[in-house]
């Protein structure tokens, strides 16, 4: 195993020569540690969705005890629900 990781250009020992190591400095070069403890903040589309699951667990848990379709709904509001987030995530 080890004269297969020498040939593709894997060296524990030399990280200039270690591709997943450049990869690695490269990614986190302009990291900033103030912004990892800055609080998030959730804007308006995240309390929709949040309310949405809740609503969709909800529906799902009384179609237990009532029958009928709502567990379906339920389901499908949260589904909407986290599609919905996608959406926030990729508008940020």
């Amino acid at each position: 195993m080890s004269k297969v990781v020498r040939v593709m250009g894997y060296s524990p020992n030399d990280k200039e020569s270690n591709p997943v190591m450049k990869d690695f400095t490269k990614a986190f070069r302009n990291y900033k540690r103030k912004s990892r403890l800055k609080p998030m903040k959730p804007n308006f589309l995240d309390y929709v969705v949040f309310s949405g699951v809740i609503i969709g667990i909800i529906l799902i848990l009384f179609s237990f005890f009532a029958g009928g379709n709502l567990g379906i709904l339920g389901g499908i509001i949260i589904a909407i629900a986290f599609l919905s987030e996608i959406v926030s995530i990729a508008l940020h």
